[in-house]
């Protein structure tokens, strides 16, 4: 399940940027 991390640190760091 490497894509779910990958996925998830991607998305959180994403989403961090978009909600600043």
């Amino acid at each position: 399940m490497r894509f779910i991390d990958l996925f998830s640190g991607i998305g959180g760091f994403r989403l961090g940027m978009e909600s600043v």
